[in-house]
């Protein structure tokens, strides 16, 4: 199942910037519904500005030259989530959708392009069970050679079920409200 061309000048025009490569193709079905229900639970955050998934990402040439969205690109995140803070400012996540484990090799790689890239406030992981995350965990310990932990998890299920607070907790305790 796909977005076809037909449909695409329907929607095209109301993202408000040019998406002059698009992907009508899923990779993923069970992928992209899953984090399509996500970003719903993110729009609806009082602190919600903007949720761009992966496809959009990927489908803009000005959002590849913009630098706020550049690493997160490269990187391939499964979206990107911007958030006004107290003062008036601008948040930016990551955020990774992990429903299938993956090798730490994967894992490693990815993060450590995370802590290289520049303008990421952190990374989201809503992971499909507790396997995954303990994974992600193990990752981020290694990848990110003492700096402090910018890797926030959340399960999907509670993620999901949320109603105003979405609580990520962080890899070495601690964590975030996302309300």
């Amino acid at each position: 199942m796909s977005l076809t061309e037909k449909a695409w000048p329907l929607i095209s025009e109301k993202w408000g910037f040019d998406v002059d490569k698009p992907h009508f193709r899923s990779e993923s079905v069970r992928h992209d519904f899953g984090l399509a229900e996500i970003s719903l639970k993110l729009e609806g955050l009082q602190s919600f500005t903007r949720f761009l998934p992966e496809n959009l990402l990927q489908s803009s040439s000005v959002l590849a030259s913009d630098p706020l969205f550049r690493d997160t690109i490269n990187l391939q995140s499964d979206g990107v989530l911007v958030l006004k803070d107290k003062d008036g400012g601008s948040i930016l996540y990551a955020v990774e959708y992990e429903i299938s484990k993956k090798s730490p090799d994967r894992y490693l790689k990815k993060l450590g392009g995370y802590y290289l890239a520049g303008g990421i406030d952190g990374v989201l992981y809503v992971c499909g069970n507790q396997e995954i995350a303990d994974a992600v965990a193990r990752a981020d310990r290694q990848a990110r050679t003492g700096n402090e932990s910018i890797v926030f998890l959340a399960g999907e299920s509670g993620v999901l079920k949320s109603e105003t607070k979405i609580i990520f907790k962080g890899v070495d305790g601690g964590g975030i409200g996302l309300c």
